[in-house]
């Protein structure tokens, strides 16, 4: 009897086993063609280094960036400048505590709709309290719409 346990085991595993196999093949064929890009499946991020300003929305468009930031600084700031590549926006807008404001930045050459866009995002910033000059810097990885 016991040997009947074993050999139904073995047979299990050897008929299920090719099907794992086969499975396994295609998953890593779809990965190699690109159709499981994790940067076209997963959301597309824009971080910042620092927990004070947080981006919460971004767009990048072929000849146009727009960005929402917050401010969790518990200070109100203005900010100067934004950078983001070549692309770069000068603003004086304030930005209370705790509090959401939109910026867009035009005449930006970011590329083609739906190609991948990584870039380096630096914004500029000022204190208002103390009228000291800061940087956040962060990251925004997307696709261009």
């Amino acid at each position: 009897m016991k040997n009947k346990k074993g050999q139904a085991a073995i047979e299990f595993l050897k008929g299920y086993g090719w099907i794992a196999a086969v499975l396994i093949g295609m998953l890593g064929t779809l990965a190699y063609l690109g159709y499981l890009d994790p940067e076209k499946i997963m959301p597309a991020p824009c971080v910042m280094e620092k927990e004070g300003i947080s981006c919460t929305k971004h767009k990048i468009e072929p000849v146009k960036i727009t960005l929402t930031f917050k401010n969790n600084l518990r200070n109100d700031i203005i900010v100067n400048n934004i950078r983001v590549n070549d692309c770069e926006g000068t603003f004086s807008d304030e930005l209370k505590n705790g509090e959401e404001n939109e910026f867009i930045i035009n005449a930006c050459k970011n590329g083609a709709i739906n190609s991948n866009f990584k870039s380096e995002l630096v914004v500029t910033y000022t204190e208002k309290n103390s009228g000291v000059q800061k940087k956040a810097i962060g990251q925004i990885k997307t696709l261009i719409q």
